[in-house]
């Protein structure tokens, strides 16, 4: 069984048995893959975690290949707490490092155990021929296994911890919904959100925010009577006549794509505010953005995180050079966004009827020279403020039906304890 342990910024996922010979499965190892930043703080638990986590799979007599390709920050500390943890384990220890300034921190001289190598591949094949008790000895080409495994396990940590931060405010709202309509189980209200969200195509983190946000309905206790119908917003950027504004999905890959064209980025992210969980900014779209990058940004509560500055102000922040900035260069953040490349970035705020600020739209650019030009800036805003109106219109129309389509369906489905009128 996989297992994943996480700090702040850095993500530690372990698979108990790796084939090390994909043709002939010849002997199984120990992985341990690490992503984001392995910086002071994260290298100070770094090597007692691992510990757990090879004896929790059973020792490290049988190798251990510890992956390090995903990182984006190696710090000296954390090169410390990985030569600790191969004198402290007594097995062989391949560790995978593609940056070649790391290697060469390790390799001069290597701790006792220890073994670099450039590549997954070539550590697995090394450690065919590490001298493992009652293990036969293997030999390969280096090249001879395609390293698909590191990718698979990326998406599988940052999918578990994507869904991880949806599954709270799920298990909220179908209290609220076993409370309100007097459902038999907390199971039953699950099965309600989930069809509710497939017959009104609205994601099932937007539909349960609406349930926990969104006072009940009164008079006739229907949702849509108590709100006077939004006629569909007048958008200046988004008004393609094959683009569906129910369709939050697609409608928020369009600002994208949009976001990308009009301003000439490289990577575009947006982040909408959810009010139900403490008014925090969520990633809701994206195109271009490094995975790490992306997992360092999905949840944003405020500075120093640029779209978190933005809401702050309520007003567009320009990093015409991120190096140059020295509160925004040292943050986790910026330091990802360097390292996948981007030089300058532009953040401009999604702002609601009110002008509250509900969401940010922000576009990362390689080349920094001459950018953005005053049109390219404008339209920006412009689209921004397209996303707004849209934004509140969806939560009046969409969402609307969708918490009717559950309120008829959970009535319908309610045991004999549901409360009169519900």
């Amino acid at each position: 069984m996989p297992t994943d342990l996480t700090t702040q910024f850095l993500r530690l996922h372990t698979v108990s048995d790796v084939s090390s010979d994909a043709a002939h499965s010849s002997m199984s190892v120990h992985m341990v893959c690490l992503s984001g930043l392995l910086d002071a703080a994260a290298a100070t638990s770094l090597a007692d975690k691992l510990m757990d986590a090879v004896a929790a799979a059973g020792g490290a007599k049988r190798g251990l290949v510890l992956d390090l390709s995903d990182l984006q920050l190696v710090s000296a500390a954390g090169t410390r707490a990985v030569a600790l943890l191969a004198r402290l384990l007594g097995g062989p220890v391949h560790a995978v490092i593609p940056q070649s300034h790391v290697r060469r921190l390790l390799e001069a001289p290597p701790p006792p155990g220890l073994t670099v190598f450039p590549t997954l591949a070539a550590a697995l094949a090394g450690m065919d021929t590490a001298a493992l008790p009652g293990s036969p000895a293997v030999h390969r080409r280096p090249d001879g296994l395609v390293p698909s495994e590191r990718r698979d396990l990326r998406t599988e940590v940052f999918g578990l911890r994507a869904r991880s931060r949806s599954a709270a405010l799920i298990g909220v709202a179908q209290g609220i919904l076993v409370e309100r309509y007097g459902l038999a189980a907390p199971a039953d209200a699950f099965k309600l959100l989930k069809a509710s969200s497939q017959h009104c195509n609205v994601p099932l983190r937007v539909l349960a925010s609406a349930v926990v946000t969104e006072p009940e309905p009164t008079g006739t206790g229907t949702w849509d009577a108590d709100r006077a119908p939004a006629a569909q917003p007048e958008l200046e950027l988004l008004d393609g006549p094959a683009l569906d504004l129910a369709n939050h999905s697609a409608l928020l890959r369009a600002v994208a794509s949009e976001a990308l064209t009009l301003s000439g980025a490289d990577a575009v992210e947006i982040h909408l505010a959810d009010q139900a969980r403490s008014n925090s900014l969520f990633l809701e779209g994206q195109s271009g953005l490094d995975a790490t990058y992306r997992d360092c940004v999905a949840q944003v509560s405020g500075p120093p995180a640029l779209c978190g500055l933005v809401r702050l102000r309520n007003g567009p922040v320009l990093l015409p050079d991120i190096a140059e900035d020295p509160t925004f260069a040292r943050t986790s953040q910026g330091k990802l966004a360097r390292l996948a490349g981007t030089r300058a970035m532009l953040a401009v705020p999604v702002r609601d009827e009110g002008g509250v600020c509900v969401g940010v739209i922000t576009v990362h650019r390689r080349r920094s020279v001459a950018w953005p030009v005053r049109t390219q800036r404008d339209a920006l805003e412009t689209l921004a403020s397209d996303l707004g109106r849209w934004r509140a219109w969806y939560g009046r129309t969409v969402v609307v039906r969708a918490l009717e389509h559950l309120r008829t369906h959970a009535s319908g489905a309610a045991g004999p304890a549901a409360r009169p009128g519900a």
